[in-house]
């Protein structure tokens, strides 16, 4: 959620929000999406399909530093098309940049 050009962590309950926290904004330039894959076999499954398993992928969006080294929670949602809509919004709202999440540790 964006409020007052300050982006809020949200949880809402039938369109209503009910918890909010800010995230602090300052160092923070880039704006990036980690997706994450997890799977699961069905070891219990039948002979027949002795491989029958489900995968799972998740987008999460971060806020990062310029040396991408802090990352701060922003959304997370299991679709990449409400991913990408939502750092849009972010880029257009808060002028923050889209890129890929390459951390550096060196000075």
């Amino acid at each position: 959620m964006i409020k007052n050009k300050k982006l809020y962590r949200s949880q809402f309950l039938f369109g209503n929000v009910i918890l909010k926290k800010e995230i602090p904004l300052q160092d923070s330039t880039d704006i990036s999406i980690l997706t994450y894959q997890g799977t699961q076999k069905f070891s219990w499954s039948s002979m027949a399909r002795p491989d029958q398993g489900y995968t799972v992928n998740r987008n999460k969006l971060y806020v990062l530093n310029t040396k991408h080294t802090i990352k701060k929670f922003v959304i997370d949602t299991p679709k990449e098309a409400l991913a990408n809509q939502s750092v849009q919004l972010i880029v257009d709202e808060l002028g923050l940049e889209f890129s890929t999440y390459n951390p550096r540790f060196t000075n």
